[in-house]
């Protein structure tokens, strides 16, 4: 599984029973029935996960139409996470 696909999972893991409507990664959130405040929780786990801080400007820029794919790209932009790269099993 490489870090994009690990971005997903969080996301999945966060939404619960709707995370499973997560197929691809381009589905806007608000799509999914996600609030603001899930997003802002979804964006803190991945910031955990790679212990990043994301911009927030790169999160809101996107507005309702975010989606698992664009938080991935932010945390990509702070230059700590490769989408590519393979994580250890």
């Amino acid at each position: 599984m490489n870090n994009r696909s690990y971005i997903h999972e969080i996301a999945r893991k966060n939404l619960g029973a709707d995370g499973a409507k997560l197929v691809t990664g381009d589905e806007s959130l608000e799509s999914l029935g996600v609030d603001s405040l899930d997003v802002v929780e979804i964006v803190m786990a991945v910031e955990d996960a790679f212990g990043i801080s994301i911009a927030d400007e790169a999160i809101e820029k996107h507005g309702d139409s975010i989606t698992t794919n664009h938080i991935a790209e932010a945390a990509a932009a702070t230059g700590a996470v490769d989408l590519d790269k393979e994580r250890a099993a």
